[in-house]
């Protein structure tokens, strides 16, 4: 067991995707002659709005073209956790019930946050093998992974092929392709045109999701509450309570839904007071009142497949100001409260 942060930050979705080949290049690398002048070229790992209620799961540019000896700096453009992955992360090997891990899903967690934090392969890429950055995020303190880096280098010593790069936390659906191409071949873009096409990237991203955000707000139903989208948001997130201040009755019942592919808790209290940081469901649901520490649990459309149900119902019995936050993503504005009147 490297830490404990495990508890506040792992993207679980990436359980269903850590076997696939995916990762791997497409194509058989070729020794390829040295490139005589080499380049450094510069990619985002994530985006986000200013306000961070958008988070976009995308390398950009999608897709670049070095030469052998070129060297690719990745730099984190978002508070959310990425890494930047190449090939398929070994088989954990610890055993997290001897640690006194006993509950499955922070097991899990556990496990995937070793894969996400541990560096492997090096400096050089060579197109074989399992590389992994560590995890990065503008927010290292914040996020809960102080040691996070903000940029990751890699000089490419990879033969001509086309070499598929991953986030770790999201899984195949955030990757880039480098290509390797040939020295003498001309390079197809300049770095310029390369932050032209991240930034025409980018601007779509963020329309996707202020689009499912303005869906969702729309068809709010009474007394509920969304954690991020309730449609299709593309490759974004949206990295919030759709209504960040609800008002009900006392006795009545909130339901909280997450229908994103995102893991999301509701949670009020103390989250160092709760097992597991609020991890795991804590408390009476149905009799919530003042001063109490109380957590859903990781819950979402993502984790139906481990008996984690879809919409959480809360019932609050004293009147007040309840502040609810998500433990994965309340360094990121995912707060909210639900103010309960007589």
């Amino acid at each position: 067991m490297r830490s404990t942060w495990f508890t506040r930050r792992c993207q679980p979705l990436v359980i269903a995707v850590m076997a696939v080949a995916m990762a791997l290049a497409v194509g058989t690398p070729s020794v390829g002659a040295q490139a005589a002048e080499h380049h450094t070229w510069h990619v985002t790992v994530g985006v986000q709005t200013s306000n961070g209620a958008i988070s976009g799961m995308v390398f950009t540019p999608r897709h670049i073209w070095v030469k052998q000896g070129d060297t690719v700096v990745w730099t984190v453009g978002s508070q959310e956790i990425h890494t930047v992955s190449f090939g398929t992360p070994s088989t954990d090997t610890d055993d997290e019930g001897a640690e006194g891990i006993s509950n499955p899903i922070a097991n899990t967690l556990e496990e995937l946050e070793e894969q996400f934090e541990t560096p492997a392969g090096g400096m050089s890429f060579t197109g074989v093998g399992y590389y992994n950055s560590g995890l990065m995020t503008t927010v290292p303190t914040a996020s809960g992974f102080p040691n996070a880096l903000r940029t990751y280098a890699l000089t490419i010593n990879a033969g001509v092929g086309d070499y598929t790069f991953y986030c770790l936390v999201h899984g195949p659906m955030m990757s880039q392709t480098v290509s390797v191409i040939a020295s003498t071949q001309p390079y197809p873009f300049t770095q310029q045109q390369y932050d032209q096409q991240a930034a025409v990237q980018r601007a779509q991203v963020f329309a996707q999701g202020w689009r499912a955000y303005a869906r969702t707000r729309s068809t709010l139903p009474h007394n509920t509450e969304y954690l991020g989208s309730s449609v299709d948001s593309g490759q974004a997130d949206l990295m919030r309570f759709v209504q960040t201040n609800t008002t009900v009755k006392v006795n009545t019942w909130v339901t909280f839904t997450n229908k994103s592919m995102s893991p999301h808790t509701v949670t009020i209290g103390s989250e160092a007071a709760l097992p597991f940081g609020g991890l795991i469901e804590h408390g009476d649901l149905s009799n919530i009142q003042l001063g109490e520490n109380v957590s859903s649990g990781l819950f979402g459309a993502a984790f139906t497949g481990f008996g984690l149900p879809t919409s959480v119902e809360f019932r609050f019995t004293q009147p007040g100001v309840y502040h609810v936050f998500c433990i994965f993503h309340d360094y990121m504005g995912m707060v909210g409260t639900i103010t309960v009147v007589p």
